[in-house]
């Protein structure tokens, strides 16, 4: 039996070239779990790993004398969980960053997926470019104002932000890819081309997918000129407390005015422009759904994330079926694959 007062401690792997991830990922046997930001992870499913990083993340701040987020606080865990925390390999990129070539006139940029949004928005800021998620005022109101969490996260995540509508999301912007797959093979989708149309566009299944296909090792994307950039609609309602957004939802345009009043005394934020609104809401509470609607939790466990279409289901599936048919790569992340 595992000593459940022990420090919690996992293996966690810090590769610092393309040829060491790929050597990472090859070597080690049991399941590999990365995605693991900090910021963002709060959305993450509950599966065994994760909480067993949420009571080692629990108990590192009690420690140093800080209150956890309530969502890392009362975790209980099994002896299944301990196990999983000793077959499990975490691998960082935090020593995999930077930009590896940067086409300015064409507004082309290949980065390290390491590498932090906040670096990624400095550098191209010099030139007079940025990707288009606008850092919002107070970030507490909206979950994706995460400018510290490495591109891997963001890319994993693809939280909503405040300039969807007018310039897209993180499926518009990213031309290319390099993955390491289950097996360790380096694979390439896409090209440095913005208009390509060769072969089918395999980087747009990794957005979104929390990591369960393969890992992002480097992605290439198309910028744009600061100079360019349209004001974001985003209004921001001011709460006591100050907390973060848990609970993320985006209607259908005819049902969004509807949503808005009905949740008007939880809201933290909401965009008219692409039909999305934040809140913070308990985790035993659930605020109105809508016909289409769609929404991301934070803190509610298997809530977190709840498909209710079942053709999306069955791609999943279907994806991780040809991408990691031996489930090592983030397993439960999504709660389905």
């Amino acid at each position: 039996m595992v000593d459940p007062q022990q420090p919690l401690t996992a293996k966690t792997l810090q590769p610092e070239t393309l040829a060491e991830i790929s050597a990472s990922v090859a070597d080690e046997k049991g399941s590999l779990v990365f995605n693991a930001g900090a910021i963002l992870h709060p959305f993450g499913m509950p599966s065994p790993f994760r909480r067993m990083w949420m009571k080692a993340m629990a108990q590192q701040m009690q420690a140093e004398g800080f209150p956890p987020p309530p969502e890392f606080q009362d975790i209980q865990l099994s002896q299944d969980d301990f196990i999983s925390l000793l077959t499990t390999t975490g691998i960082s990129l935090d020593d995999y960053t930077g930009i590896i070539e940067h086409d300015v006139d064409d507004q082309v940029v290949v980065v390290r997926a390491g590498t932090p949004l906040l670096e990624l928005q400095y550098e191209l800021g010099q030139v007079g470019q940025c990707l288009p998620i606008p850092t919002l005022e107070p970030p507490q109101a909206m979950a994706t104002a995460a400018v510290y969490s490495p591109l891997i996260d963001e890319i994993g995540y693809n939280l909503p932000h405040g300039l969807a509508a007018q310039c897209g999301s993180w499926r518009d912007w990213i031309i290319g890819m390099k993955v390491v797959q289950a097996d360790g093979t380096i694979a390439k989708c896409g090209s440095k081309a913005v208009k390509n149309v060769a072969g089918y566009d395999v980087q747009k299944l990794m957005v979104g997918a929390r990591g369960t296909l393969a890992l992002i090792a480097e992605v290439t994307l198309k910028t744009f000129p600061i100079k360019a950039l349209p004001e974001h609609q985003v209004r921001f309602m001011r709460r006591p407390g100050n907390r973060p957004a848990n609970w993320i939802q985006r209607t259908q345009r005819s049902d969004f005015e509807a949503a808005v009043r009905s949740n008007s005394e939880v809201l933290t934020a909401f965009d008219s422009a692409s039909s999305t609104l934040w809140a913070v809401v308990p985790p035993s509470q659930t605020l109105q759904r809508f016909p289409g609607d769609w929404v991301i939790r934070s803190g509610a466990g298997p809530e977190n994330i709840v498909f209710s279409d079942p053709t999306a289901t069955e791609l999943m599936i279907r994806a991780k079926e040809v991408f990691d048919p031996t489930r090592r790569m983030n397993p439960g992340e999504l709660g389905v694959v």
